[in-house]
């Protein structure tokens, strides 16, 4: 390992390292010249006969630079530098290449920057890994009856896992969110556990989480908001903290302002987080606040949990199997089982996004498929325009596995150009497509990060290979250079490779269009069809009362 460093080291100087080896050649055939004039011989023939005694000091530097230089490294930064320079002297041809791959890694990599932040990213938390979702797989569920997936749990069950589960080391509840009134604009609150912040390990840029005392009946009244509702409500205000805010005009104070890398754990946006105690204060009458807030016995609500250090998941869902068969009792018969998942929005395999993402990708594939033909066409015409130039090198000793390399680095350059711009796409579009597709802003941490980033490099030296390689075999073909003289034609080969590109891309397009026209017709036959059953002038309506002004005796009358 010392011995890469040193040699790496040497590189980032090789200017200097080169200079000192050839002073150091010069010392010793000048001192070599020295002995030589002390011994009789003549200025001129000591220095002729020290040059021969050395013998080629040219091939004795590049002996000495492998030493301490890595030759295949210089090589390749060469290979790089070459070809840089070849592209800048045509950028009409670097323009249109690099546009096309630009479209076709960055669709690529925003769909993916997507499905990373759906079924790849782990909530913003302090170990993410060791944060797992628990699900109840309850035969009495009856969401489970319907069709429906796991559902939570009562909080009594989940004091009784907290009292006596060893291999967590807590475990927090969150209710759900609820639109409430903050002086003329719609705010999100969500209800969470008191142990909520401490728990996940959430950092704050202000303030604090919850006290212990905070989530009990009768606690104050209080709230933690995030850093984005902080900047467009607040305008980053530092004393925020200790303010009293009004939501539906009851008062809270808040008590902390939440990291900007934490944007909550559901995908729908968050403004405001409040203890599970403060649903009463809010929703007095809400039968959900009635059957989980008020009534510990009574299912369900989110469940997650952090396990110790070292638990597996195997382990802990046993154990919580066990303790969940103890508190259920003569019910535990209709226990179906323990789910422990990532906190991914897709962790659960049973819904994992393939349905949305395999067809999504598939088009993506083939639009990426159709700019690598479109390079590659473009550098078959490059090549034969080129053909003088290999034939030369050709006929000077190059190999053509070294031309072959030239002009994959050549390509490499393309592909890394096209995947940094790529990258830049990818930071803008998927949040304009998420937005437009869910009807306003979310929580999803849609920027690239490092799992995209190496995503990115895959796909560009994939596509790097694939618009690249077939392209430079074909160039370097001695048959398809033996002329040297302008105008000299190539052989049909490469007219059979052209039009196999050809007939990719025609493939490929045709695939995607008929496939838009489908969507699309059935996109408008989906709108344009009425629900079975349905009925003109019928509206289904939700009312979401707030506590203040509307009693229960009230709202029945603002209902009719």
């Amino acid at each position: 390992m010392t011995r890469w460093l040193r040699r790496l080291m040497a590189w980032a100087r090789h200017r200097r390292v080169e200079a000192e080896i050839a002073d150091e050649m010069e010392f010793h055939r000048a001192a070599h010249q020295a002995a030589l004039e002390r011994d009789g011989r003549s200025a001129r023939d000591a220095e002729a006969e020290s040059r021969r005694v050395m013998g080629n000091l040219t091939l004795a530097r590049e002996d000495a630079r492998a030493v301490w230089l890595m030759p295949w490294i210089e090589s390749l930064w060469q290979d790089g530098a070459y070809a840089v320079r070849t592209l800048a002297r045509q950028p009409g041809f670097a323009v249109l290449a690099i546009g096309a791959l630009t479209a076709g890694i960055g669709l690529t990599v925003s769909l993916f920057t997507v499905y990373s932040a759906l079924a790849i990213r782990p909530w913003a938390v302090r170990e993410p890994d060791r944060v797992v979702r628990v699900l109840n797989y309850s035969t009495l569920d009856l969401r489970k009856r319907a069709g429906g997936g796991p559902q939570g749990f009562s909080l009594a069950e989940m004091e009784y896992f907290a009292r006596h589960a060893k291999t967590f080391s807590g475990f927090v509840m969150s209710g759900r969110t609820v639109t409430v009134r903050a002086g003329e604009t719609d705010t999100t609150a969500y209800w969470v556990g008191g142990n909520y912040f401490s728990l996940l390990g959430v950092d704050m840029t202000l303030g604090r989480g919850f006290a212990g005392d905070e989530d009990r009946p009768g606690g104050a009244a209080v709230a933690v908001i995030s850093h984005e509702y902080w900047q467009r409500q607040f305008a980053g205000d530092p004393s925020v903290v200790g303010r009293d805010v009004r939501f539906d005009d009851v008062p809270f104070t808040i008590v902390g302002v939440a990291s900007p890398r934490f944007s909550g754990t559901l995908p729908d946006r968050v403004d405001v987080w409040m203890p599970l105690a403060s649903a009463p204060r809010l929703r007095p009458q809400d039968r959900w606040v009635k059957n989980v807030a008020q009534r510990p016995a009574n299912c369900c609500s989110p469940l997650a949990a952090r396990l110790n250090p070292g638990v597996t998941a195997a382990a802990a869902r046993a154990e919580l199997e066990v303790l969940s068969r103890q508190f259920r009792g003569a019910r535990a018969g209709d226990q179906g089982g323990i789910g422990l998942v990532g906190t991914q929005i897709f962790a659960n395999p049973k819904d994992n996004g393939s349905e949305l993402f395999v067809p999504l990708f598939t088009a993506i594939l083939l639009v990426l498929l159709l700019a690598c033909a479109n390079v590659g066409n473009l550098l078959l015409a490059r090549a034969a325009a080129r053909r003088r130039e290999i034939a030369i090198r050709l006929s000077l000793g190059a190999s053509r596995f070294r031309i072959v390399r030239q002009l994959l680095t050549e390509s490499f350059v393309l592909a890394i150009a096209g995947g940094l711009a790529g990258v830049i796409v990818a930071a803008w579009l998927p949040a304009r497509i998420v937005d437009l597709v869910a009807g306003g802003p979310t929580a999803l941490r849609l920027e690239p990060d490092a799992t995209v980033l190496a995503f990115t490099l895959g796909v560009s030296l994939i596509s790097c290979v694939l618009f690249g390689l077939a392209p430079a075999l074909q160039g370097t073909r001695r048959d398809a250079i033996a002329g040297l003289k302008d105008g000299s034609a190539l052989p049909g080969a490469r007219f059979s490779l052209r039009t196999m590109l050809l007939s990719i891309q025609v493939a490929a397009v045709v695939v995607l269009l008929v496939t838009a026209g489908v969507m699309v017709r059935s996109a408008r036959h989906a709108a344009d069809r009425a629900l079975a059953g349905a009925r003109p002038g019928i509206a289904v309506v939700s009312i979401d009362t707030p506590v203040n002004g509307y009693d229960a005796a009230r709202i029945p009358t603002v209902a009719r």
